[in-house]
């Protein structure tokens, strides 16, 4: 990458980071504590608790937590955050960094308007990372596809663009909320399996050196992967998709048999870096599951969450609302639990959430059994929910984004596959759990930005193409001329 180049990207982070700081300054919420609807609240419960020292627990029923909501001039919208007195207990509920990231923030600003606003601002600058990231994407794939500058900038710009205006990724900035950190960790990941890739393509046969880099670029994005997966504990279901899109995309022309210990063959070097991926992600991840393991004293790594969520996926309130989740299961299974004997004689709150997934779990296997013929129709109802809106200006980049994928197949780019790998990966997980909306594509938006900007650029290059075809078919032979 040249100068202008560089200058030209920071130049779009400056743009991007102005613009995601000022949508966040501007909202109602900047600095107040994060917005009553969605896990914010939970979150900063979580948060609160480990900036005083307290572990990442619940304490909803502790007085000091309480004031900051009760003056709050929106107090009543969080009546029902406050209508819980559950007392203090380690909790498994929800995945570690993003509470951390909080927590930390309280103990440098305090946990006041300073500390609430610096998170925002935190969230807006992950996400002008992640919009950077995904215009360098594109300009390189369309350079790599053999295009002019011209073409690839045009292509970089619309990605600029998209970033720039489209709400869908913005609006979670201004909240405590998972989103901008997982998007940052997705864009992360693809930046660095595109820079190895590129590395890997341009290398010379036999280097020992770019052997080595190789290797600890997989250990890089295994623990980027990793970090996803202490984001939102959802993507470790990605885990086996993800190696077999590392194993495809990795460059066969740098196994070579000069490389020594390195030399393991093609096939045989692809998969035992893409499975080195996978362990290292689990690694990454695996002192936080056996944490939650000794909490709940049995073997539940993911923690407590999973199947009482997953209630409100599978449960008639969902099929009529064509697979959004509902949580309407969920606060009946709490309320039943209350006049159920072995809950109300269990030891402590961590017991008690065992008992609630439990009964859940066989509330959503019951209910499995009884709709098998409506599993296809709430499948489709969760894809089609995670992928809209599909008018206006969504519309018109995913239709960029379409025209993107055309040029990745139509030029058979091993190594942009992922670019709709990744966002497919999320669609079948999605269609086998449950759907809030678009929220769990959020995190592939980056990668769909990217698409969007190929798929411009590509459309512009064409079309350049078949102009310089016609004008060289109407322009005069010299034949003519002398005629």
């Amino acid at each position: 990458m040249n100068r202008v180049s560089r200058i030209g990207l920071f130049v779009c982070l400056l743009l991007l980071l102005g613009m995601r700081l000022f949508d966040v300054a501007s909202d109602p919420f900047f600095r107040h504590p994060p917005k009553p609807h969605g896990d914010g609240v939970d979150y900063e419960q979580i948060s609160w608790n480990l900036s005083i020292g307290r572990g990442f627990a619940f304490d909803w029923g502790n007085p000091d937590w309480r004031p900051v909501y009760l003056e709050d001039e929106r107090a009543s919208e969080y009546s029902t955050q406050l209508s819980r007195f559950t007392p203090y207990h380690l909790t498994t509920a929800r995945p570690p960094l993003l509470p951390f990231a909080i927590a930390t923030s309280y103990r440098i600003f305090g946990r006041n308007g300073d500390g609430w606003s610096a998170i925002r601002c935190f969230n807006a600058s992950l996400l002008a990372l992640s919009g950077t990231i995904s215009v360098w994407l594109a300009i390189r794939l369309l350079f790599q596809l053999g295009f002019p500058p011209i073409v690839a900038y045009t292509g970089g710009l619309g990605t600029l663009l998209l970033a720039c205006f489209d709400r869908t990724t913005s609006t979670y900035a201004s909240d405590f909320l998972t989103e901008p950190m997982a998007l940052a960790w997705t864009q992360l990941f693809a930046l660095v399996l595109a820079i190895t890739i590129q590395s890997a393509n341009s290398a010379p046969d036999g280097s020992r050196r770019s052997a080595k880099m190789y290797k600890w670029s997989w250990l890089v994005l295994g623990v980027l992967f990793g970090a996803l997966i202490l984001t939102r504990s959802i993507a470790v279901l990605m885990l086996p998709g993800m190696a077999l899109l590392v194993a495809y995309s990795f460059p066969p022309r740098i196994d070579d048999s000069t490389l020594d210990k390195y030399s393991l063959g093609t096939s045989v070097r692809r998969w035992r870096w893409s499975l080195l991926v996978a362990l290292t992600a689990i690694a990454f991840s695996s002192p936080w599951w056996i944490r939650n393991c000794i909490v709940l004293e049995r073997w539940m790594p993911l923690g407590t969450q999973g199947a009482t969520t997953l209630l409100g996926g599978y449960s008639d309130e969902s099929l009529r609302a064509y697979g959004e989740w509902q949580p309407a299961p969920e606060q009946q299974l709490r309320l039943e639990m209350e006049s159920n004997a072995e809950y109300l004689s269990a030891p402590n709150e961590v017991a008690k959430e065992i008992l609630i997934n439990e009964e859940a779990s066989k509330r959503v296997r019951g209910w499995i059994r009884e709709h098998l013929a409506d599993l296809p129709e709430l499948a489709v109802g969760r894809a089609y929910q995670l992928w809209s809106p599909f008018t206006g200006k969504s519309l018109v980049w995913k239709l960029a984004m379409v025209m993107g994928l055309i040029a990745v197949f139509a030029y058979r780019m091993r190594d942009g596959v992922w670019l709709i790998g990744i966002p497919v990966l999320t669609t079948l997980i999605v269609m086998g759990l449950y759907s809030t909306g678009n929220r769990f594509m959020v995190p592939c938006y980056g990668l769909l930005y990217t698409l969007a900007g190929i798929g411009i650029g590509s459309f512009v290059g064409s079309v350049g193409k078949i102009w310089a075809r016609r004008s060289d078919n109407t322009r005069p032979s010299p034949c003519n001329k002398a005629e």
